[in-house]
């Protein structure tokens, strides 16, 4: 039978640490990535009477008995011998959960960090394992960036269909826009057009993830934070669906959450951690960009 405890001793790096500890935490932190959360608990195996003791089990019933002034004697104290015998079978069994829980390249680099950790401090654990597509809240699905375009929008094309145009400089406007092969996690997308030439220079997807914030005053604090909590973990999620070629071109995420990494040596991805507001995904023609600002210097 398993049932969650708070309390028990683990051994880690050969320290005995009680299972509420913050340096049980801190220990399996060491294993994970800068976007990632670990946490554990202790599940407690309740031992069974059912079979004979062996006779290691009888000496360790034997000095727990004793210690408490209690008689060893299996016949005249048989409840309590019973009840001793249970208690030196149960076990404590540490369960690690790493989070995001998608399988991916960072997932397993961590799980197998953990594992070594435990082997390592002789203790009785295991690391759940991922989520798999059919049962995670965020599935796997080809990277946003390509080195040719994104959600079906190439690089260099000129869309016919426009929505609003929602910002603009000197060297180009950028559109709302309904893509070919748009990702059910985003809300909207926008292109970024060349003023001159028209072509497409980056795609952007983006997903609300602030709480709607009445236009007659300003967000709160808790409604920012709310906001803040949100968009970090949907980039994180984002990330962790990405195949493990792009996580790791994209490396590790920036002080503010963000990641930005070359997936050719033309093209720009950038998962954006970057409003209580809103995420975004940014798939950038870093030469097309570089051309536009060029023809205004």
């Amino acid at each position: 039978m398993l049932r969650s405890s708070a309390v028990g001793l683990l051994l880690f790096c050969g320290v005995v640490l009680a299972a509420s500890d913050d340096t049980t935490q801190q220990a399996l932190d060491t294993c994970k990535s800068a976007y990632q959360t670990v946490s554990y608990e202790v599940l407690v195996v309740e031992g069974a009477t059912g079979e004979p003791a062996t006779a290691d089990e009888d000496e360790r019933v034997k000095e727990v008995l004793t210690k408490s002034n209690l008689p060893f004697d299996k016949l005249k104290n048989r409840a309590t011998y019973e009840a001793t015998l249970a208690m030196v079978r149960t076990k404590k069994h540490l369960l690690v959960t790493i989070n995001p829980s998608a399988a991916s390249a960072a997932f397993d680099k961590t799980r197998l960090c953990i594992e070594d950790l435990i082997k390592r401090s002789n203790v009785d654990g295991n690391v759940a394992d991922p989520l798999t597509e059919s049962t995670s809240n965020t599935p796997t699905i080809a990277p946003s960036c390509t080195p040719t375009g994104a959600f079906g929008i190439e690089f260099g094309s000129k869309p016919k269909k426009l929505g609003t145009r929602v910002r603009q400089s000197a060297a180009t406007d950028a559109y709302l826009i309904t893509p070919p092969q748009p990702d059910p996690r985003f809300d909207r997308y926008e292109v970024l057009l060349d003023k001159t030439t028209r072509e497409v220079v980056s795609i952007e997807a983006l997903k609300r993830t602030g709480p709607d914030v009445p236009r007659n005053r300003a967000a709160t604090r808790d409604e920012q934070a709310e906001g803040t909590r949100n968009t970090t973990a949907f980039v994180q999620a984002y990330f962790a669906s990405l195949p493990a070629d792009v996580q790791e071109l994209l490396g590790e995420p920036n002080s503010s959450g963000s990641w930005k990494g070359d997936i050719t040596p033309n093209v720009s991805m950038n998962v954006l951690n970057s409003s209580p507001w809103e995420a975004s995904v940014v798939c950038r023609d870093e030469v097309r960009s570089g051309a536009a600002l060029k023809r205004v210097w």
